[in-house]
């Protein structure tokens, strides 16, 4: 649920019933401009052809900056040889993926 709003929880604090998060949304993630692009596709303003155009051109460029900014570190990953680089590699990605 937070990675769809690209949150990522600083604290967390139980006590009894309650529980307290702390959030922390990073100022380059994309995940937000997704989530309100989709919202904007399925909103009543959407009905309108232009409308729908211009929010699914938003969301290929939304593609193409993902697929650019994964790629070098695709190639990092795919060339790196020591498990532990890789694993480094591989939560870099799912932290640019997951926009947190």
């Amino acid at each position: 649920m937070y990675e769809r709003c690209g949150l990522r929880i600083l604290e967390q604090h139980q006590e009894a019933w309650h529980c307290t998060c702390v959030f922390e949304k990073s100022p380059t993630s994309f995940v937000p401009r997704l989530e309100g692009l989709l919202r904007q596709l399925v909103s009543q303003e959407a009905e309108d052809d232009q409308v729908r155009t211009r929010i699914v051109e938003a969301l290929h460029a939304l593609s193409r900056q993902l697929e650019h900014d994964l790629g070098p570190l695709l190639v990092r990953a795919q060339e790196e040889k020591d498990p532990q680089k890789r694993y480094q590699h591989a939560m870099e990605i799912r932290c640019l993926w997951r926009g947190i």
